[in-house]
């Protein structure tokens, strides 16, 4: 996956995209997927905890005889976490209204850690919101919550 921020978030009704490679002997590119949307990014990182993982997905079933029965399917990853220092404008604004906007069924780009360029590709996935919790205030302009976010594949 090849991610570029713009430097800020721009409302556009159009976008061109260029891209220049003189030494590609195919001379076109072939693109699987485009994804563009929004970037938010938490004044404090996810608190410790957060786990990312693969998730089975291959369906088992015995036979009446007792024979295991498996149909093979891709696994997806899976990243639990925390946020448990939010203020009012990320905790009310930003993410309420991303839980309301994409709500179980939207997607958005998971980048768990932006400096991370070595593992990118193994961490930053399109996901979907599977479960979040409600938002708690904690402090008197703290607010934390949970959630998990599940890979679309």
């Amino acid at each position: 996956a090849l991610e570029h921020d713009v430097g800020s978030n721009i409302r556009a009704r159009y976008w061109r995209i260029a891209f220049t490679d003189p030494i590609n002997p195919a001379g076109f590119v072939e693109l699987a997927r485009l994804w563009m949307g929004p970037l938010w990014s938490p004044q404090r990182n996810l608190s410790y905890g957060a786990g990312l993982t693969w998730e089975a997905r291959s369906v088992s079933e015995y036979s009446l005889g007792g024979v295991l029965f498996t149909e093979p399917r891709p696994p997806a990853r899976v990243l639990r976490l925390t946020l448990n220092a939010l203020n009012d404008a990320e905790a009310y604004g930003t993410l309420l209204d991303a839980q309301r906007r994409v709500g179980t069924d939207g997607e958005l780009w998971v980048i768990p850690n932006w400096d991370d360029a070595a593992r990118r590709f193994k961490r930053d996935f399109l996901a979907r919101f599977r479960r979040f919790d409600p938002i708690a205030q904690i402090h008197n302009r703290l607010h934390e919550t949970s959630f998990e976010l599940e890979e679309r594949l």
